[in-house]
């Protein structure tokens, strides 16, 4: 299990020790691997408690922050577990959760799965591609295709995951697990739901901070249009095209009202610098339609499996 921390320890405090209760049901079968990006090592003595206590913990503090992205990949290379449960430090587990997951492991082919979690009053599951041909987080319910996991809670086969060269570092974070779903989604990987409704907090490495709301707002608008350069067909980027600059200016507005607009703004000039290199024929092979793979029908390449 990797988890990657940033400013996180007043809510990783709450949930760590649901993680440790969790891990209790399963004796040896659950290993925490802890990545601290923060500028100070801030949990350190979370990790050595748990350890203390017989479970297998690994801790590094990574002051020159590897992003999301790039703390996944490193916590994935210093495990050598059959799996990788990528799990956001803000996310409580039951005690039974591990037991469940581990469960649904042993007796199904290795296959991508996507953990739903609780937030507020919805329940979200996933990656999708709404018809505006931006990636969202995905409702359980939804209409929409399920492409693959989304970050916050995911579970990989760990070979594939390396195989596949694991998360887009450069990305850093904010559609960094888009990329990967779309890789294995068009290498033929289809993901698969446990519903498990954790219940998960969200935005808590942000706090209030306009900065950092700042770097998110920009991050996420460069890695939608850098995405949108690797992977949408030509027809897609067509016909896309007049909807995205419609909602360019409606999206400058309302965030220009929370003091984000220009972080928006040069986010959407930065993906489109470097949009040319991004449509490099590296991509070609893994490149969608964004009707056709987001299609409600196509929701037939996902098998639901509701973890009881």
């Amino acid at each position: 299990m990797v988890t990657v921390l940033y400013n996180s320890r007043d809510v990783f405090m709450s949930t760590f020790r649901t993680w440790v209760e969790g891990a209790r049901e399963c004796t040896g079968d659950v290993e925490f691997v802890i990545i601290d990006n923060s500028l100070e090592p801030t949990c350190a003595d979370l990790a050595a408690d748990a350890a203390d206590s017989g479970l297998r913990v690994t801790y590094r503090h990574c002051p020159e922050n590897l992003g999301f992205a790039g703390g996944c990949n490193f916590g994935a290379s210093l495990t050598d577990s059959d799996f990788i449960f990528l799990l956001n430090p803000d996310v409580w587990v039951e005690n039974d959760t591990f037991r469940r997951l581990l469960e649904r492991l042993n007796r199904g082919e290795a296959s991508p799965l996507a953990v739903s979690l609780q937030v507020g009053d919805a329940v979200l599951c996933g990656i999708g591609i709404n018809r505006a041909g931006h990636f969202v987080d995905r409702k359980l319910d939804s209409s929409l295709a399920l492409i693959g996991p989304s970050g916050g809670a995911a579970v990989f086969p760990t070979d594939l995951y390396k195989r596949s060269d694991g998360l887009d570092a450069d990305l850093f974070a904010w559609g960094e697990d888009v990329d990967l779903a779309i890789r294995l989604h068009a290498g033929g990987h289809r993901t698969e739901v446990v519903d498990l409704r954790l219940r998960h907090l969200g935005g808590h490495s942000l706090g209030a901070d306009r900065r950092l709301s700042g770097r998110k707002v920009f991050l996420l608008a460069r890695n939608r249009v850098i995405l949108a350069a690797r992977y949408y067909s030509t027809t897609s980027l067509i016909l896309l095209s007049p909807v995205w600059l419609a909602l360019t200016v409606c999206l400058a507005i309302s965030k220009g009202r929370r003091r984000v607009g220009i972080a928006y703004l040069r986010g959407v000039a930065a993906g489109l610098a470097a949009f040319p290199a991004n449509r490099s024929t590296a991509y070609r092979s893994s490149r969608v339609g964004v009707w056709s793979v987001g299609r409600p029908r196509a929701r037939a390449v996902a098998t639901t499996v509701l973890a009881d």
